[in-house]
């Protein structure tokens, strides 16, 4: 029992992706609980310092521009986009440079293996931070490539997966 307890602890502890509209799948562990609440209090405190140098609201009405203009591909009238500009003044780049950041070495820790015919067979890869790491002869992958969408799913898989991997352990008897 205790061999099969492990062996669901092995599966729920990786995640899959596709990433590049399913061109490339990327493999690997999900987060420590300990690594999760770090990235989370990261995330926060640099959060909390992005609200409080900015308005709350300004920030909460570029989430829904942000939004409108990926889900509608809607274009912006002159007044819209003078009203964006003008919000975009109140946000720290540097703040937002460090959330990237933080996430990009997050991407770099986790993913361990790649698949480009659709997960029937696996390579080593490694995701790295600088363009300059980028390898083909070494598999090495440059975070930088990666979509913005396809980062934000890495990111959620590697949060979500640890509560979840948490809950199917929890009910592994049931």
């Amino acid at each position: 029992m205790l061999e099969q307890f492990i062996e669901v602890a092995e599966q729920v502890s990786e995640f899959t992706i596709e990433c590049f509209g399913g061109a490339l799948l990327l493999r690997g562990n999900i987060l420590s609980p300990s690594d999760a609440q770090a990235i989370g209090l990261a995330s926060s405190l640099i959060s909390v310092d992005l609200l409080q140098n900015g308005k709350s609201e300004d920030i909460g009405e570029l989430a829904q521009v942000s939004q409108t203009i990926k889900d509608n591909h809607h274009n912006m009238d002159e007044a819209e986009l003078f009203k964006t500009i003008q919000k975009l003044k109140h946000i720290n780049p540097d703040k937002l440079r460090q959330i990237g950041e933080h996430q990009s070495k997050v991407i770099c820790q986790c993913v361990k293996e790649g698949s480009i015919d659709g997960g029937d067979t696996w390579e080593k890869v490694q995701v790295v931070l600088h363009k300059e790491q980028q390898s083909k002869e070494h598999n090495r992958l440059w975070v930088g490539v990666l979509t913005t969408d396809d980062r934000i799913a890495i990111i959620n898989k590697l949060m979500i997966g640890q509560n979840e991997a948490a809950e199917r352990l929890r009910n592994f008897r049931k």
